[in-house]
């Protein structure tokens, strides 16, 4: 689980994000335990999503777009902890397979 010192220095930051008026999309994982943060409004989000697309896809060897469809799959298929965005992974080694079923053109 993601320590209490973390969600509460990730509260803080997005509590300073709303006050200045910064938009944000944060994601921090461990073992399948996740937080996430937005701030900002639905255009700025949108291009925080898109600028985040575009560094993933330099710096991953697996385009953004089959990575995220990888993990929202799997997220759909497990069980949602509670309406913090906390999700429960229970397999985490279904993600290659999701992966290899995509690059066969079976998903």
């Amino acid at each position: 689980m993601i320590s209490e010192k973390i969600q509460n220095l990730m509260k803080e930051v997005q509590k300073e994000c709303d006050k200045e008026g910064v938009s944000s999309v944060c994601t921090l994982n461990k073992k399948g335990h996740v937080a996430v943060m937005i701030t900002g409004g639905l255009k700025d989000i949108a291009f925080c999503l898109g600028a985040q697309e575009r560094e993933l896809d330099k710096q991953l060897p697996i385009p953004t777009k089959i990575l995220r469809s990888a993990a929202v799959n799997s997220i759909n298929n497990t069980n949602e902890k509670d309406k913090q965005h906390t999700y429960i992974i229970d397999d985490l080694d279904e993600i290659p397979n999701i992966l290899s079923r995509i690059l066969k053109g079976e998903m």
